[in-house]
């Protein structure tokens, strides 16, 4: 049986985008991240053995950047909702079959990784 299992959090920290007409000065979001993956029913025990390794890793993940400067913090990605995505899923993406990655800034804009 195959089935999805998906880990959130939620952080806040500050960035900049150079050249963006609202984002070109620093300034702070509050962000969400969920990352979602598949894989199948440990039969012994009835659940996912990855489920509870991916919400450790997303809690910790959100742990990292929260009340941090996502320009400082992710030098090889940019500081924004589809930066992010890719940020997660390269972390990720090792130990886990991701399926999607999405990011959320203070619920209003979301860039969305399948």
């Amino acid at each position: 049986m195959e089935l999805t299992v998906t880990a959130s959090g939620q952080f806040s920290s500050s960035h900049l985008v150079p050249g963006h007409p609202k984002c070109g000065q620093l300034h702070g979001h509050r962000w969400g991240v969920s990352v979602t993956i598949g894989g199948g029913i440990d039969p012994a025990y009835g659940y996912m053995p990855k489920a509870a390794e991916l919400a450790d890793e997303v809690a910790q993940f959100c742990s990292e950047l929260d009340y941090e400067d996502l320009s400082l913090m992710m030098p090889a990605s940019p500081p924004t909702p589809e930066g992010l995505a890719y940020a997660l899923h390269e972390r990720l993406a090792m130990a886990h079959t991701i399926l999607e990655v999405s990011v959320t800034m203070d619920d209003k804009l979301a860039a969305t990784l399948r």
